[in-house]
């Protein structure tokens, strides 16, 4: 019985390193230009935070098969709501165009449509909104702008 509860203290640890096997427990390589633990840090934070769910194509049903490469390029999947019709955002084209500051400060104060959790990103901190930033420039632009917003009449 031992025997088998020290096989599980040490098997346990290593299935959840499984369960995150992928590109999101690759180690980055490191790129000139960019601090690679602060860059680290917001892949965590888009991890931790779930932005891949909506701005990732087929995240929600594959999860870390989608390589990091197209990681948080958007998605024409609408989101149908009393609000009209929304789409989640191609942060690594937004991103690309804007310096970090201006992407801190939008952050801090975004009111977004649903199913955005806005206010997540708005008590963040002025480091992990860095982080992010620097997480999704270190991607580098990629891939077509979605659909705009579609507004309900009246909404």
């Amino acid at each position: 019985m031992k025997t088998q509860s020290l096989v599980l203290l040490i098997l346990l640890p290593l299935a959840g390193c499984a369960w995150h096997a992928g590109s999101s427990s690759v180690p980055l390589p490191g790129k000139p230009g960019f601090d690679m633990y602060v860059v680290e840090k917001g892949r965590q934070l888009v991890l931790a935070n779930e932005c891949n769910d909506c701005h990732t194509r087929g995240y929600l049903a594959d999860g870390d098969r989608i390589p990091l490469d197209d990681w948080l390029t958007g998605d024409s999947f609408g989101w149908h709501g009393p609000w009209g019709v929304s789409y989640a955002s191609n942060l690594r084209l937004s991103i690309s165009g804007m310096g970090q500051d201006e992407w801190v400060g939008m952050a801090k104060h975004l009111k977004a449509r649903p199913l955005m959790p806005w206010s997540t990103l708005n008590e963040m901190s002025t480091g992990e909104l860095a982080a992010i930033y620097q997480f999704v420039r270190y991607l580098g632009p990629k891939g077509e702008p979605v659909p705009a917003t579609v507004k309900q009449p009246g909404g």
